[in-house]
C-alpha cells in the first residue's frame, strides 16, 4: 500500500482507494485507527485547526468492531464544512 502523511496526526500511515476505484481514501493509522477521507475533506482539513483533527482522530479510535469513520465536507449556503459518521467497514473494503 502507499503511504503518505496521516491527514489527521501527521504521521506515516498507509492508504488504499476503495474496492469501487478512486476517489475517497481508506487510511490505516498507528495513531488513528482506521477512517476513510474524501479527497475534498482531505485538503480542506489540512487547513484546519488542530483541535478539530484531533477530535476527528479521537472519533476514528472509537468506532465500533465492523464500522469505519468516514470523513466527507458537506456544502452549507456556501460554505464547506467537514463533517463525519460511521459507516460499515465491508461498504469499504
Amino acid at each position: 500500500m502507499p503511504e503518505q502523511q496521516c491527514p489527521l496526526c501527521g504521521k506515516t500511515a498507509k492508504y488504499k482507494h476503495p474496492s469501487y476505484g478512486a476517489g475517497p481514501k481508506c487510511f490505516t493509522c498507528e495513531e488513528c485507527a482506521f477512517f476513510v477521507i474524501s479527497s475534498q475533506a482531505e485538503k480542506l482539513i489540512d487547513r484546519s485547526p488542530s483541535d478539530r483533527k484531533i477530535k476527528l482522530s479521537e472519533k476514528s479510535k472509537k468506532a465500533e468492531i465492523g464500522t469505519i469513520l468516514v470523513i466527507w465536507v458537506e456544502t452549507i449556503e456556501k460554505e464547506e464544512i467537514i463533517n463525519s459518521h460511521y459507516e460499515k467497514e465491508d461498504k469499504w473494503f
